[in-house]
């Protein structure tokens, strides 16, 4: 939080090495997902997509399907960056379904904006709308202003498309 970066990763890596001894195998996934938040924050994005797919695999070895969801969320931001829409795509059905499955309302929410940013990108309107309205009734419910305000935001980016053509 205060942008020591540098200092913040290392220690994580302790924490990674610390739980490896261990075979504290939730704290290392924790320690993966930690640490891919700071490399993104870095810029390295090709090394927070390989600790994402680390946890992923940790996650899905434990049956932590919250964790999964999380770790599919992440690596379809990093995979949309790259301009990997289809793959982002790919795993954000996979977050909404698993979040369904577990009644996770938030992070449903997080996936209904990031369905709709993608669909921004993609250039189609009707779905980005769906998928930014559906998030902000969400949203609003769990009165989460903050994240209510950045669907606002997007739906203003979303009405400035052209309409999808049927």
């Amino acid at each position: 939080m205060w942008g020591r970066l540098d200092e913040a990763l290392m220690l994580h890596k302790k924490k990674e090495a610390i739980c490896d001894e261990l075979g504290n195998r939730d704290g290392l996934q924790r320690s993966y997902g930690n640490q891919a938040v700071i490399l993104r924050r870095c810029g390295r994005l090709d090394e927070a997509l390989e600790l994402y797919k680390k946890q992923e695999a940790i996650c899905d070895e434990l049956g932590n399907r919250d964790g999964l969801q999380k770790s599919y969320g992440n690596q379809a931001l990093l995979l949309q960056a790259r301009g990997r829409l289809d793959e982002a795509l790919a795993l954000l059905q996979i977050k909404e379904r698993i979040c369904n499955e577990l009644g996770n309302r938030d992070s449903l929410a997080y996936c209904y904006l990031s369905l709709a940013d993608l669909a921004r990108e993609r250039g189609d309107r009707d779905e980005a709308l769906m998928r930014a309205k559906a998030a902000l009734a969400i949203f609003t419910e769990l009165k989460m202003p903050r994240e209510t305000e950045a669907v606002k935001k997007l739906l203003q980016r979303i009405s400035t498309l052209a309409p999808s053509s049927s």
